[in-house]
């Protein structure tokens, strides 16, 4: 049984061995199980629609870097088995919560019984170990080899940049940034109901950017951040930059990413319909939309609750001034963006079991507004 939305399936757990190989992607290598400990791990931070699967995508198209797409596994299962001692039949287990997580099983083109095999052949397995093995499966639209890096980006991640830091003390992290006014027009497209009013979205801007600019005050050298606009601005220039923060070489051919792209990939279709400028070069079309889109009203409220934060980040207020109205006004969805964060925060730290439960809920219950959405920007855009 499925309840089918857009591109993605919330499937039984009885369908979860099931899964046809894709000749659309790139075949992968064996592992080299001798060269794993000299691979090592990268995160993307940012909050969502701020550029974060743009610099995914550009990044996964290098041959010596595999970033699949976005998925909450290491947050899930750090705390089950970053300590684990891994018989077979406790790698057997991880990998079936592996399955469990959503995006894991519905947007990653893996062979899953070739990692399952890959895991349980792993010499002297452990956490880093096994999750290496896990992101080298992933099968990418882009060809590679000589793996140096292995990336994970997720915005979910950002309010436990804190906690990613010591479980990856070695792993270095790319901090991006967009406009907040812009990314209150972006999250308008595709969400819901109170999920969709401006003073939620600004904060939960807020508590996204300010949660990794903490940590990034304390471990500057573990971070690179850039803005946005400054990558479609000037994109060879600033990939050249990341490039080198990773310890990666640069090629122009990088910029290309989009041209490797197939959208009838079942994997890629769901990412397409969400991130529809990666069929493009990068580009500064959805950059400063704010000016001609927002109200002043609405930037009086984004401004209050974003500015501040949005000033340390390179950004420009342009209403410095408190305003009682606009500060009475935006409580409650601050007060809403507080408790949906927190009550998040706390999911995340839920055995897999429930965790998903909840999650599939949440599915059914937006996921069919985010449709209708859709389809109506894609009708306006269509139209225009």
């Amino acid at each position: 049984m499925r309840w089918k939305y857009g591109s993605h399936y919330v499937e039984r757990e009885k369908e979860l061995s099931v899964i046809d190989p894709t000749a659309e992607s790139k075949p992968i290598q064996a592992i080299d199980y001798s060269k794993l400990d000299g691979i090592n791990f990268f995160f993307i931070l940012g909050r969502s629609r701020s550029g974060t699967t743009l610099i995914r995508t550009l990044l996964d198209a290098h041959q010596q870097v595999i970033v699949p797409p976005e998925s909450t596994v290491i947050v899930d299962l750090y705390r089950k088995y970053l300590q684990a001692q891994f018989t077979k039949e406790k790698i057997l287990e991880f990998y079936h919560d592996l399955l469990r997580e959503g995006k894991f099983k519905t947007i990653w083109d893996i062979d899953r019984e070739k990692l399952k095999n890959d895991l349980l052949n792993c010499p002297e397995p452990d956490f880093y170990k096994l999750f290496k093995i896990v992101y080298l499966n992933y099968r990418s639209p882009y060809p590679h080899q000589n793996i140096l890096l292995v990336g994970d980006k997720n915005p979910l991640y950002c309010p436990h940049t804190a906690e990613l830091i010591k479980i990856f003390p070695s792993a270095k992290f790319l901090f991006i940034s967009r406009d907040y006014r812009d990314n209150i027009i972006s999250h308008k497209r595709i969400h819901a109901t109170m999920m969709r009013t401006t003073s939620v979205l600004a904060h939960n801007w807020l508590i996204h950017n300010r949660s990794i600019f903490q940590e990034m005050k304390k471990h500057p050298q573990k971070f690179l951040f850039f803005k946005y606009e400054d990558l479609a601005a000037e994109p060879a220039a600033h990939l050249k930059s990341i490039c080198t923060f990773l310890g990666l070489d640069y090629s122009d051919s990088l910029l290309d990413f989009y041209k490797g792209i197939n959208k009838e990939n079942k994997h890629i279709k769901g990412i397409m319909e969400m991130h529809q400028n990666l069929s493009n070069p990068v580009n500064t079309s959805r950059t400063n939309l704010w000016q001609k889109q927002m109200t002043t009203w609405q930037i009086k409220q984004a401004d209050l609750i974003s500015g501040k934060m949005g000033e340390q980040l390179g950004y420009e207020r342009r209403y410095k001034n408190f305003s009682l109205a606009a500060y009475l006004f935006t409580r409650p969805g601050v007060f809403y963006s507080t408790l949906s964060t927190n009550f998040f925060h706390s999911v995340m730290r839920m055995p897999v079991p429930v965790k998903n439960f909840i999650r599939s809920m949440m599915m059914l219950i937006h996921v069919p507004e985010w449709v209708r959405l859709t389809k109506k920007q894609k009708k306006n855009d269509d139209t225009n």
